[in-house]
């Protein structure tokens, strides 16, 4: 989470931000398991992780701004539109120590001022082989943003439009 300064600087504030990803987590737990999926969670906090999971979520926020960049733009990839092909590499230990079969990744940004606060939520769900099969986005330019619990599950909501349903 991060506060625009009314000089346009960017100040990150950690005091919200786990807050904010709680929040985050609580929406997508909720329409996952909505959807028949069973959710297991990592801890919000990074000084709960362990360190391959650290280098996983550092990993995926390399592949994450790939993606963004070139299949959604600015600067557009046309192979990549049409052939998404992305890895995080092998996610095998991880989800056998968690009887899991797949790996939400999960990125925030939520950028707040009094003028133009504006929230962004995108979604990666990978196999055990760490290949990214399906990614969702979505923003919302509200000032209450991922703070207003409502919003958040709004917010969620639209990035899982196109998900697809699960089995327990």
């Amino acid at each position: 989470m991060y506060e625009e300064l009314p000089d346009g600087r960017l100040r990150q504030r950690s005091d919200r931000s786990e807050a904010a990803g709680l929040s985050v987590q609580q929406a997508l737990m909720t329409e996952l398991t909505a959807r028949d999926f069973r959710v297991l969670t990592y801890p919000v906090d990074p000084t709960h992780r362990t360190a391959e999971l650290q280098e996983v979520l550092s990993l995926y926020r390399a592949v994450n701004k790939s993606i963004q960049l070139h299949t959604f733009g600015p600067e557009v990839f046309a192979a990549k539109q049409t052939q998404f092909e992305y890895s995080v590499g092998s996610l095998k230990t991880l989800l056998q120590q968690n009887g899991a079969d797949a790996f939400v990744f999960v990125r925030v940004l939520y950028r707040f001022s009094l003028q133009k606060s504006r929230s962004f939520v995108s979604l990666g769900l990978a196999d055990a082989t760490g290949t990214i099969l399906w990614y969702g986005a979505n923003g919302s330019r509200e000032v209450a943003g991922i703070e207003d619990p409502d919003k958040t599950t709004l917010l969620v909501k639209k990035v899982l439009a196109n998900f697809p349903e699960g089995r327990l």
